[in-house]
């Protein structure tokens, strides 16, 4: 919870609300009431309010054990599209940073 707090007073700007999904890792984003996987879809709080509200919707839904570390992060909008601005969030929204031919990527290619 102090994580969370503290990165929702360092973030100024835009916000999105992420989290993992803990049957497996996977990265989401929250949308409206749901978690989506892509950052495209996910929901762009435009006030610190909101933002928060949505972060302490996030925590309260902790004890259904379905997501883990709910937190706020910044981002910009560039040339019409919503961006990280933090690396961390870049490489979180392109996926896994392991070798294409494994871990989930691994189904797009033929051997």
């Amino acid at each position: 919870m102090i994580f969370a707090a503290l990165m929702a007073y360092h973030n100024q700007g835009f916000q999105m609300l992420t989290a993992n999904r803990l049957r497996d890792g996977d990265v989401l984003y929250r949308k409206a009431d749901a978690w989506v996987l892509s950052l495209a879809d996910g929901d762009v709080y435009r006030d610190q309010a909101t933002a928060q509200a949505a972060l302490e919707a996030a925590n309260a839904e902790l004890g259904r054990n379905e997501i883990v570390a709910p937190y706020l992060f910044e981002v910009r909008e560039v040339e019409g599209r919503i961006r990280p601005v933090k690396e961390r969030e870049i490489i979180r929204a392109a996926g896994p940073t392991v070798h294409p031919h494994t871990g989930k990527q691994a189904s797009q290619f033929h051997a």
